[in-house]
């Protein structure tokens, strides 16, 4: 019985992946597929420069920089987010000082360990006072004047006079008697500290450390409000598994993680400065993309380029030497999408989906320029053959009509589990949104200036009188989403059922058509309709093909001689036989 019921298993596989199936439904695929992909980079051709020239949208040197340099983190392994070592300023000013100020630490690990020990002495200290230790470093160092007016985000501070510093330092030996004035020198966490054991060391670690910092009391600010800041930050709040706070991690990154290879150390500091994280915590840095736009920029070169990209994709869409520009079109398309990559949206993953999979199907079986020219052929070899006497079954064969075939089945099986898993996902994911438990969703869509169609005035009429119904607002509201979830979840179940089919296929359709005009996603909708094609049954695309056929043909039927038995008319098979 088990053997019985894995072998029926088996069967079924097979028969899913492998059993030769007809190539019609593929074949309205790639014309559907073509039209789109040439209408979308046809629309290219006025603004080819503004989207893909070297001073384009996306900037070239921004482009190669990310094409090089983009971190790629390695997969997580369990339930918390990744942590790095140092957490880099977020503001490209600061991080900039901050990044300066670790150039001029030194080299040597001890030496930079005991320039910055005083930092160090905070570091299993409360959130608190680690930021009084940075502070009373910051006031060793720079004030604030006495017009506060003056002092405006980093602007205003000026450098503290060494008396008023020597004065502070001596306090840390010698704190004075009256507790008000202590305090205002002395961050508590010190007046704890064994004065007779630890006092003097901390005012020299104090004064080295105070020294290290840069020369210009904004640069000092910067980095003193930086390192205040993350000595509050707690790793909970990060939202990951590592009990040190920000502080704690960049004093060890300075202390254990830093090179003393200059050169290592530069290029590490350079990379960190860029992307905010350590080169050396990455799986690998750069974007395996390859795109012509990233090397021709000459405005002639690129209309040229482009022109016969244009050429290469009509002739993708009539099945012109098929086998060979799907390919192409395949790589032209991926040009335009990888130097723009981080503009990318869903129409392009459709696109490219729809591309990479009709380069291994035999998409141009029917409704091509290649058939065409094969059946051409086949008839005047087969007339040749009939004149000597030769075999004519192959050219009979050729004209009967393509042939089922393994790759065929497989590649539309490839396109239908591909569109069931991304119907799968966008489903799942939206019900991660409180805007579908809400039944806000649908409004949020078709009221948004940015989306909807709010430009013409009956469309603004019909959603103030949708608004002023309640019950009909919650009705459409309600009943939209509602539709979205089942459709998108329960399609990739449903769609296997034959009597289902017809009518998901329907609901598809209509579906893609009100994102397509409610969300101005025309081309991403005309796209995913394209993909839902696959499950068109290849019969019956072969009957409305055959239909339009016949409707072009004008009811004439070619020679009885060049037709192979089994599609010879009556009337002529009886002419053969006498």
């Amino acid at each position: 019985m088990n053997t019985s019921f894995l072998s029926r298993i088996g069967q079924n596989w097979n028969n899913f992946w492998f059993k030769p199936g007809n190539p019609h439904t593929l074949s309205l695929m790639r014309v559907m597929a073509g039209i789109f992909v040439v209408y979308l980079h046809l629309a290219y051709t006025n603004d080819l420069q503004t989207f893909f020239g070297e001073h384009g949208w996306i900037d070239l040197k921004l482009a190669q920089e990310v094409r090089n340099g983009f971190p790629v983190y390695p997969p997580q392994t369990d339930w918390t987010a990744p942590t790095t070592n140092m957490y880099a300023p977020v503001d490209k000013q600061v991080r900039t000082t901050f990044f300066e100020w670790l150039r001029t630490l030194p080299a040597d690990r001890q030496k930079r360990k005991d320039q910055l020990a005083f930092f160090y002495l905070w570091m299993s200290a409360e959130p608190q006072a680690a930021v009084d230790g940075i502070a009373f470093i910051q006031r060793l160092r720079i004030k604030l004047p006495e017009d506060r007016e003056r002092a405006t985000g980093y602007e205003g501070f000026d450098l503290v006079d060494p008396a008023e510093r020597q004065r502070m330092l001596e306090a840390i030996t010698n704190p004075p008697a009256d507790p008000i004035e202590r305090n205002k020198l002395v961050p508590q966490y010190i007046q704890k500290l064994d004065k007779d054991s630890y006092a003097e060391r901390v005012r020299a670690d104090a004064e080295r450390t105070a020294a290290s910092l840069p020369s210009d009391p904004k640069k000092i600010a910067q980095i003193m409000n930086h390192l205040a800041y993350q000595a509050t930050v707690r790793a909970e709040q990060k939202k990951h598994s590592d009990p040190r706070n920000e502080f704690e991690r960049t004093m060890q990154f300075i202390d254990e993680d830093l090179p003393n290879d200059a050169v290592e150390r530069e290029r590490i500091l350079d990379y960190f400065g860029r992307w905010q994280i350590d080169e050396r915590k990455l799986l690998a840095k750069g974007q395996n993309s390859w795109s012509i736009w990233y090397h021709v920029t000459n405005p002639t070169a690129m209309y040229v380029i482009h022109s016969a990209f244009l050429a290469v994709m009509v002739m993708f869409t009539l099945g012109l030497f098929t086998r060979v520009t799907s390919v192409l079109t395949w790589m032209a398309a991926l040009c335009y999408v990888h130097r723009t990559s981080q503009v990318l949206f869903g129409m392009d993953v459709m696109m490219n989906i729809c591309l990479t999979y009709l380069m291994f199907a035999p998409c141009a079986s029917v409704l091509s320029l290649d058939r065409w020219l094969a059946v051409r052929k086949a008839r005047r070899q087969l007339e040749e053959a009939r004149r000597t006497g030769k075999d004519t079954r192959s050219f009979e064969a050729i004209l009967s009509g393509p042939a089922p075939s393994v790759s065929a089945n497989f590649v539309t099986r490839l396109f239908q589990v591909h569109f069931c898993f991304i119907y799968m996902a966008a489903g799942l994911s939206k019900l991660k949104g409180n805007a579908w438990w809400n039944h806000t969703a649908l409004w949020g869509t078709i009221a948004n200036p940015e989306f909807s169609p709010t430009v013409f005035a009956p469309y603004r009429w019909a959603l103030t009188q949708l608004c002023e119904f309640r019950s009909l607002w919650e009705l459409f509201m309600t009943g939209g989403v509602v539709f979205t979830l089942i459709l998108e979840i329960g399609l990739p179940f449903l769609i296997w059922r034959p009597r289902l089919r017809p009518y998901l296929i329907i609901a598809l359709v209509l579906f893609h058509t009100v994102i397509a005009i409610f969300m101005g996603l025309t081309v991403f909708g005309l796209f995913m309709m394209t993909l839902g094609m696959s499950f068109l049954s290849p019969e019956v695309v072969r009957r409305w093909i055959d239909s339009g056929m016949n409707l072009f043909s004008r009811g004439t039927e070619p020679p009885a001689a060049i037709l192979p038995p089994s599609r010879v008319p009556v009337a002529g098979a009886e002419k053969l036989k006498a």
